[in-house]
């Protein structure tokens, strides 16, 4: 037993030893030794050959049109590490979760890569049509960081287990070129509109960290088939243009564990596709996935499918900056197609509402249903621009002209929320059974409930309630409800 800790104490020391520092630039090449930027590898020599333990540090500079894999793999205790620099080895800076010393312009008319101050992986694709992958992560236990990758079909893609990408920044992945999509949105096969994503993460244990996307066909960022995987500081924007993001963070099938931090999705107002921001979704069981600390602009955080179980969200913002009402573009809290055992705590929600519903989507173990055991705690929603047409803080509806029969959402409790200049407090356009609401606070909201739509009337809306507080509101509540207090004075009701 001794010579055995012995030996491994040996080959540690022998790994250890044998890590190197190694220089990568656009001017290097797979003859020179690495070991300074005058003898620098070439980036595809070092993705080929960097060993675990090893650090290779990547300069600046344009690395051109073509598709880079890494096979190599490192070890828990001895990870390969890719790492971006400008001028000097370690000369951008990250703070985990929080961004970087780059800070990236961010609009519809900006590119913001610049091979001057990251190492930038460019295709030069034809007649603004994105193919292949920019960098794809085989091997295991490694590590890129400070990277810019742009105009592929697919920019990252990162595989085997118990990797790490960070400050990596991809721009315009998908077909830009609305000559090619055919007369399907979808396309047939990818030869359509709906392919491009920025991130595919896929495996156990990864972590993806201050990475920003920007403009992506279909998914932003996705992640899938993974255990412990997690997601911090990272940012996605779906920008007005004419292939807008349809997922923009995307927890898809087969994911549990995870953990998600401090992330940012924004969908620029008059984007041509309404868009899902953060959206948990998937045929597949997704469960026991938390997400803290979000903002969402112009759209949603989804929840989606009956396999989508035992997931939280806590302390977020979802804000929706126009006024005019479009059923399509609501943005909010959007629970859907028999997702169920979720809890949403301290959010606020500003110009939007909570959407609890079902819609045919076509895929695999779509079901009629739209949510059921569900706990909103802490929640606030207010509306701040008063809309054409009044909008209800709680809607149970189904996605219209879509759905035959008519699905129930069950046992869904709020605790101790605040609602507030909704013109109703419901919308019950499909059975909603064992809703309860406890010490709740309904601020100038003029109606109950709205009950019609497209003529058809006769939903159940089984609601119920202790100790909550109607201010200056145009109704009582039901039989059913206990009040401790109805107070009238003058509301904002602007």
């Amino acid at each position: 037993m001794k010579r055995k800790y012995i030996f491994l104490l040996l080959l540690i020391s022998f790994v250890s030893a044998n890590s190197q520092i190694k220089y990568v630039t656009t001017t290097g090449n797979s003859s020179n030794n690495g070991e300074s930027e005058a003898s620098a590898w070439s980036l595809t020599h070092a993705f080929k050959n960097a060993r675990a333990g090893d650090i290779v540090h990547v300069k600046a500079g344009n690395y051109g049109d073509q598709q880079y894999e890494i096979k190599v793999s490192g070890t828990s205790g001895n990870p390969i590490v890719f790492k971006g620099y400008q001028n000097t080895p370690y000369d951008i800076t990250t703070v985990d979760g929080q961004g970087g010393s780059i800070v990236y312009a961010v609009n519809s008319q900006t590119d913001p890569t610049n091979s001057s101050l990251m190492p930038l992986i460019v295709e030069a694709r034809v007649n603004d049509v994105g193919s292949g992958e920019g960098i794809r992560i085989s091997g295991s236990f490694v590590q890129l960081e400070n990277f810019q990758v742009k105009y592929f079909r697919d920019a990252v893609v990162v595989n085997g287990t118990d990797n790490v990408t960070k400050n990596v920044l991809t721009f315009e992945s998908g077909i830009y070129n609305p000559s090619v999509w055919g007369s399907d949105e979808f396309g047939v096969g990818l030869t359509g509109k709906a392919q491009g994503q920025g991130f595919v993460v896929t495996g156990d244990r990864h972590k993806t960290i201050n990475c920003t996307t920007i403009k992506s066909g279909v998914h932003s960022m996705k992640f899938q088939f993974g255990d412990s995987q997690v997601g911090w500081g990272n940012r996605c924007y779906n920008l007005n243009d004419v292939n807008p993001t349809d997922y923009m963070y995307l927890i898809a099938n087969g994911v549990t564990n995870r953990n998600d931090r401090n992330i940012y999705a924004h969908r620029e107002v008059g984007a041509a596709h309404e868009s899902r921001g953060i959206v948990y979704h998937g045929n597949m069981p997704s469960n026991f996935n938390s997400l803290n600390e979000f903002e969402i602009w112009n759209t949603y955080l989804e929840y989606s499918y009956p396999l989508v179980q035992n997931n939280t969200a806590k302390n977020g913002l979802l804000i929706r900056e126009t006024s005019a009402v479009n059923n399509n573009h609501q943005g909010g809290i959007n629970i859907k197609n028999q997702a169920n055992l979720l809890t949403f705590e301290n959010i606020h929600l500003v110009n939007t509402a909570i959407w609890i519903k079902d819609q045919s989507d076509g895929l695999s173990g779509d079901v009629v249903g739209s949510g059921e055991d569900i706990v909103f705690n802490n929640i606030t929603g207010e509306i701040i621009k008063k809309p054409s047409a009044d909008i209800a803080a709680i809607n149970f509806i189904t996605k219209w002209h879509e759905e035959t029969a008519s699905p129930t959402a069950r046992s869904i409790k709020f605790q101790n929320c605040t609602f507030d200049n909704y013109g109703f407090l419901f919308m019950d356009y499909h059975d909603a059974i064992n809703i309860e609401l406890t010490n709740c606070v309904l601020k100038d909201i003029k109606w109950y409930k709205r009950s019609s739509i497209d003529g058809r009337t006769g939903f159940a809306l089984d609601a119920k309630g202790t100790n909550n507080k109607l201010i200056n509101c145009g109704f009582s509540l039901p039989k059913g409800y206990t009040e401790t207090a109805t107070k009238v004075e003058t509301g904002r009701n602007n």
